[in-house]
């Protein structure tokens, strides 16, 4: 058998953080990592299942927190399975060379939704 788990991410839908001050200090893709190895760990622990493996999937964001997660808390996710994961973008040395600027993708939803 096996236990199918979608967390979901602070400030999204009903994830709203205690003493919510306005502003967004705990949303980042550190902050989400945190949140989600912490939840797998608690989660294994309640349900007694320590020895079970955790395989994360997702696809592009998704698939992008799926291989930082692996690589952050290998003791907490065994496998992941990634597709459409935009890693070079997290990395501002590649930008140039991507034609990347801080501002790119702001510029692309705007460019978007005037069309």
């Amino acid at each position: 058998g096996g236990l199918l788990v979608f967390g979901e991410a602070r400030y999204y839908g009903q994830s709203q953080p205690q003493n919510n001050s306005g502003k967004f200090d705990f949303l980042s893709t550190e902050q989400i990592l945190a949140d989600y190895a912490s939840l797998l760990t608690g989660l294994k622990l309640q349900l007694n299942a320590t020895n079970c493996p955790v395989v994360s999937f997702g696809g592009s964001y998704g698939g992008t927190l799926t291989t930082l997660l692996r690589l952050k808390y290998p003791h907490v996710v065994t496998g992941g399975l990634a597709s459409s994961a935009p890693l070079g973008y997290y990395s501002p040395s590649g930008w140039r060379a991507r034609g990347v600027t801080p501002y790119s993708w702001f510029e692309t939803v705007i460019d978007v939704y005037s069309q």
